[in-house]
This record gives C-alpha cells, sequence and structure tokens, in this order.
C-alpha cells in the first residue's frame, strides 16, 4: 500500500505540453455516497460499481502501480467515527483492480493487489470522522468493468474461509451460518441489502429435497436472515454469482424453497410473496 502525503489540487497538469486531468474529489460520485455510523449494520457494507477509468495513477501521484481510474470519484463515503475504529475498503471485480482513496486527512492512498486474487484493500486504522472520496480502478487499464466495492469496520473479509463441516447428508438450519447473520425490519434501507458469499458445497438438493435441480449446497446455512415485518411485503432473494448458481431456502413457516435460473445469467432467485416474521435459512 503506497501512503501519499501530498494533496494535489490542481485538476489539469501539463505533460509534454499537453494538459491531462487528474482525479477530482470535488466532482460528483459515479455511483452515489453513504453516510456510514460506527459499528454500522450490515457490515460489510457494499455498492456494486464499475471498474477502470482512463486518468493514469503514475501521472497524478508518487506511485509505480501503473492503474487507470476515472476523474470522478466512484463512490463517497461520509463517516461518522470516534476515531479508535479500523476503516477497511476492499474491491472484488472481474479484472485486476487497483484502488485511490482520499482520506479526511487529505492523504491520497493506493493499492493494488493486497485483498488477493488481483483485487484491492486499503486499511485504515483509527479512521477519522468525514468524507472519504473513492476510486475503483483498473491495473492494466480500460473502464466498464462490473465489481463490488465493500466497506468494513471488521477487518480483511475479503476472503472469507469456509467453516469445517461435519459429515451430513442434507442441509441442517440449525447449524451456525458460514458468512454470519442479519436482523432487517421491513423497509430495511440499504435495499437490496448484499452479503458476500463462496457458493457450493457436498450435499446434493435431490437427494434431500423433493426437486430434480442437479444442484448441491453446503451442510451450514450460508447465512441466516431474522425477518421482522408486518406479513404484507414480498420478500426476494437471489444471487449473482460466477457460476450456474442454485439457491436453498428454509422459511419461518418450515417450508423448503429451491430455485435454478429465475434471476437470469444463470443465477438463482426466490421471491416469497407476504413473507412473515421469522427465521430464514440460505
Amino acid at each position: 500500500m503506497k501512503f501519499l502525503g501530498t494533496v494535489f489540487t490542481a485538476v489539469f497538469l501539463m505533460f509534454g505540453g499537453t494538459a491531462f486531468a487528474c482525479p477530482d474529489a470535488s466532482l460528483q460520485p459515479s455511483f452515489g455516497q453513504i453516510e456510514l455510523y460506527e459499528g454500522f449494520n450490515p457490515d460489510p457494507w457494499a455498492r456494486s460499481i464499475t471498474a477502470g477509468g482512463r486518468y493514469s495513477l503514475e501521472r497524478c501521484f508518487d506511485t509505480d502501480i501503473s492503474g487507470s481510474v476515472a476523474r470522478k470519484p466512484d463512490f463517497d463515503l461520509y463517516y461518522n467515527s470516534s476515531g479508535n475504529s479500523t476503516l477497511t475498503l476492499f474491491v472484488e471485480t472481474v479484472a485486476d483492480s487497483v484502488l485511490l482513496v482520499v482520506t479526511p486527512w487529505d492523504e491520497w492512498l493506493i493499492d493494488d493487489d493486497s485483498a488477493g486474487n488481483s483485487d484491492a484493500l486499503i486499511t485504515i486504522p483509527n479512521a477519522p470522522t468525514g468524507y472519504y472520496g473513492i476510486w475503483v480502478g483498473s491495473y492494466g487499464g480500460g473502464s466498464g468493468l462490473p465489481g463490488t466495492l465493500y466497506i468494513t469496520e471488521r477487518g480483511n473479509v475479503a476472503q472469507p474461509q469456509p467453516q469445517p463441516q461435519a459429515q451430513s447428508t442434507c442441509p441442517d438450519p440449525s447449524l451456525d451460518p458460514t458468512y454470519g447473520s442479519i436482523t432487517l425490519y421491513e423497509g430495511f434501507n440499504p435495499d437490496p441489502h448484499s452479503q458476500y458469499i463462496t457458493a457450493g458445497g457436498q450435499n446434493q438438493m435431490n437427494f434431500c429435497m423433493d426437486t430434480d435441480i442437479q444442484g448441491t449446497v453446503a451442510t451450514n446455512p450460508d447465512f441466516d436472515l431474522y425477518y421482522e415485518t408486518s406479513g404484507n411485503s414480498a420478500l426476494t432473494l437471489f444471487l449473482d454469482t460466477t457460476i450456474d448458481s442454485v439457491l436453498l431456502v428454509v422459511t419461518p413457516w418450515g417450508e423448503w424453497l429451491i430455485d435454478d435460473d429465475s434471476a437470469g445469467n444463470s443465477d438463482a432467485l426466490i421471491t416469497i410473496p407476504n413473507a412473515p416474521s421469522g427465521y430464514y435459512g440460505i
């Protein structure tokens, strides 16, 4: 990770007689903004972005990272903190990503591969209250690369490892979830809520359930949802994965719901009309 103490205030610099632009934190972000408070939930908080840009980090900053970003921030974070928490930002993209962040201290931070799998991660100890401008770029250049930005106070959760699973023949909702749990209330925000997971498992669904879907899942739930509602809202759960995904959900009614491709692009989606309050194992 490269920590840069110089604040660049010029929008245009001269190089070889030709003007070129640099990232400008005063511009409106391309993918929105959020205000988060210390101890925020859900953690990590996630936002879909498109990575890349045409402005060279090497030209604008004292860095040897050969990445490129957009001129406008991809996302703006306004963080309210006691100053005692560690804030981590990391990205997950289909390409080799770079991450550029300007902090309330006016430090410019740059990273390339600290999240693993050629993705970028920046950790800010004792993160102060204030504005964080965030750019997600690409190492090799180019733009329009789909990805996800994550913000967390939990440290490096870029590559969560599944818990060891006991041998079992079927999914068991009584076991601890591998990727955590959350309580959501009707009208929750942000909507949709997202959670990073690793899909797959060793248990055949058509062995355990009355289904012809040829999918496999783990013994432990991947995620537990506790939903508080009037019973008048429709609840939808869907996946965005790099493989042909399947989705298995047990509802508070004790009903097991299964889907394969309803979200499109070989991803799964389940909608529960008039979803009741209670536990959903996913």
